[in-house]
């Protein structure tokens, strides 16, 4: 189930996250182990998180492959390594709504998303597949919520 999207403005905002890239298929063995390795280095770090996890698509070409990042926001610009690295929210503009259910359909919830825009006339902030700002934010956490079809995820796309 998706919310009824929302235009919102955002501030910038800061974050530490470990760059991928994938085949659509290859995420779900990848994702699990990344969000762990952050965890733990934000952990080792002493950095108390503000916000709920994310996804960051950078380049979406489902066809080929993904550029992402597993990210986290923190309070302000942390230092990363060869490894973690800092980046940015970028301010602006978002279209955002709520998908409430298995991540399993998240592929569909954001779909909706996108053709709700559309018929909306929202533009994106992207160049070619490559986009300004495309998050999934993860609001629930499975130890707390073993339930996955209450899970909740906010879509946050900037707009042009």
């Amino acid at each position: 189930m998706l919310s009824d999207p929302q235009l919102e403005q955002r501030p910038l905002r800061h974050y530490v996250s470990i760059h991928g890239k994938a085949r659509i298929h290859e995420m779900p063995q990848l994702l699990g182990s990344m969000f762990d390795e952050l965890a733990e280095w934000i952990e080792r770090q002493g950095v108390v998180p503000s916000g709920a996890p994310f996804m960051r698509y950078n380049v979406v070409d489902m066809e080929n492959e993904l550029e992402f990042e597993v990210g986290q926001l923190v309070p302000e610009n942390v230092q990363g390594d060869n490894r973690v690295q800092a980046g940015q929210m970028p301010g602006g503009r978002y279209l955002t709504a709520v998908y409430t259910g298995d991540s399993r359909h998240l592929v569909e919830a954001t779909a909706q998303l996108l053709e709700w825009a559309e018929k909306h006339h929202i533009q994106w902030n992207v160049n070619g597949k490559r986009w300004a700002g495309r998050f999934e934010f993860y609001l629930s956490n499975p130890d707390e919520e073993p339930d996955w079809s209450k899970h909740r995820t906010e879509l946050a796309f900037l707009t042009a």
